[in-house]
């Protein structure tokens, strides 16, 4: 499986500047001719010079509990060699991921046509803030 690590915590030294919103930005290139449509994502935590907690699915003693994580992406197809332009962010709360659609401009052509989301749940959404 292809992995990159996106971003490395210290939990040991935390203060503003380890806590401020960060952006990185990653080149992936294709191997195999198919279709993108999500990150699978984990972590990796060291609890010290002898133990991991790992939610890595190619870790084979986490357990049932803790997994790892996807984030869905509007889908488009890709070629032998493309090189996917990704955008990791992290806050306090969250991390993302999002194709850099400035420099992947052939997006628009490479899109499949299935949507992100069924466009009915935010009418749905929409109706149930009214109430």
């Amino acid at each position: 499986a292809f992995c990159v690590q996106v971003f490395d915590f210290d939990f040991a030294d935390v203060g503003p500047d380890t806590l401020a919103a960060a952006q990185m930005a990653h080149d992936v290139t294709v191997h195999t001719p198919g279709v993108f449509n999500a990150i699978a994502f984990w972590f990796e935590l060291r609890l010290d010079a002898d133990n991991t907690l790992s939610t890595s699915p190619h870790d084979g003693t986490k357990g049932q509990t803790w997994q790892q994580a996807v984030q869905w992406v509007e889908e488009v197809s890709m070629n032998e060699g493309d090189v996917l332009p990704i955008v990791a962010s992290h806050d306090t709360y969250a991390i993302t991921f999002a194709v850099d659609d400035a420099r992947f401009p052939q997006r628009a052509q490479r899109r499949t046509g299935v949507p992100l989301y069924d466009p009915s749940w935010g009418v749905q959404h929409e109706r149930l803030k009214a109430v």
